[in-house]
C-alpha cells in the first residue's frame, strides 16, 4: 500500500489557486450542470452550509466559462475531468462572466452599493467600459465611478440595460456569491431589537427593488448561492423558475475520492 501523500494546504478559495495544489479534488466534472443553465439563460440557487465549497465552486465556473480567462485554460483545465467532456468544451471562455459577492455589501446598518458597483465594473469588457465611461480602472478612478453610479443610479436596471444591448455581441452569465449574508448579518445586528423586522424587510426590499427584480428577464444565466434560502415571497417573487442545483452537485468528498487522491485507507479516513 503506498504511503499517504504530503498534500499542501491553502486557505483560499480561488480555484484557480486551488486547481494547481497536488492535493485538489477534481470536481470540474460538476461544470456540466452549468452549461445548461448558461446556455437556456436559466435562474438557479446553490444552498450549501458554510465552509462547504460554494465560493470556491462559483470561482471554478467563473474561470472556465469567462473570455477573459481564455489564455489561463491549459493551466486550470487541461488535465481536470471537464476537459474530456467535449459538450461542455465547446462553452469554454465563451462567456463575459459577472461576478457578485454580497458578503460585506451590508454595513453598518446599510447596503453599500458602490463594493457591488466596483465588482460590475471590474468584469465588464473593453467595449461595455467605455460605453459606461469607466474605461480607466485603475483602482482609484474605479472607487470614485462607483461611488457616484451608486448615489445616482440603480445597479440592477443598468445591468439589465447593459445585458439587453450587448446580447447580440456576447454571452453573459452572473454568479452572486452568499446572496443570503446582508440578511444574515442584519438578523445578527438588530436581534432582540424591536426594529429588527423593520430593518430586514427594508432590507430585503432594497435589494429586490433594485437588483433581483432587473434579473428575472434578463437574457443571461444567473447561479446564486447562499447558506439559507429566503422565502420566495420575499425576496425571489420575481424569479418565477428559480432552479434548484442543490440536489444536482454535491461539493463533499466521497471515500471514494479520498482513497483516489490521497490514498487512505478506509481507517485512516474514519
Amino acid at each position: 500500500v503506498s504511503p499517504p501523500m504530503e498534500f499542501e494546504v491553502t486557505s483560499s478559495q480561488n480555484y484557480a489557486d486551488l486547481a494547481v495544489l497536488n492535493s485538489y479534488i477534481d470536481k470540474t466534472g460538476l461544470l456540466g450542470v452549468i452549461k445548461n443553465a448558461a446556455k437556456n439563460n436559466d435562474k438557479a440557487i446553490y444552498l450549501g452550509p458554510r465552509r462547504w465549497g460554494k465560493s470556491h465552486f462559483l470561482s471554478m465556473i467563473y474561470y472556465f466559462f469567462a473570455a477573459k480567462e481564455k489564455t489561463r485554460f491549459r493551466e486550470l483545465f487541461a488535465d481536470k475531468e471537464i476537459a474530456k467532456n467535449k459538450a461542455v468544451l465547446s462553452h469554454a471562455n465563451n462567456y463575459v462572466v459577472i461576478v457578485f459577492d454580497l458578503k460585506n455589501v451590508y454595513r453598518k446598518g446599510r447596503l453599500d452599493w458602490t463594493i457591488l458597483w466596483e465588482q460590475f465594473i471590474e468584469f465588464l469588457p473593453r467595449d461595455m467600459a467605455e460605453d459606461l465611461g469607466v474605461l480607466n480602472r485603475d483602482s482609484q478612478k474605479t472607487i470614485k465611478y462607483a461611488e457616484n453610479f451608486a448615489s445616482d443610479m440603480v445597479l440592477g436596471k443598468i445591468l439589465n440595460r447593459f445585458v439587453k444591448d450587448y446580447s447580440n455581441k456576447y454571452n453573459f452569465l452572473i454568479l452572486i456569491d452568499e446572496y443570503d449574508s446582508p440578511l444574515n448579518k442584519a438578523l445578527n445586528e438588530h436581534v432582540g431589537n424591536n426594529d429588527m423586522m423593520f430593518v430586514c424587510q427594508n432590507l430585503l426590499q432594497e435589494l429586490k427593488d433594485d437588483f433581483f427584480t432587473y434579473l428575472k428577464d434578463i437574457n443571461a444565466g444567473v447561479i446564486v448561492s447562499g447558506v439559507n434560502k429566503i422565502a420566495q415571497a420575499s425576496f425571489f417573487s420575481d424569479f418565477n423558475n428559480l432552479r434548484e442545483l442543490t440536489g444536482k452537485i454535491d461539493l463533499g468528498f466521497s471515500q471514494k475520492e479520498m482513497k483516489k487522491f490521497y490514498r487512505l485507507s478506509s481507517q485512516e479516513i474514519a
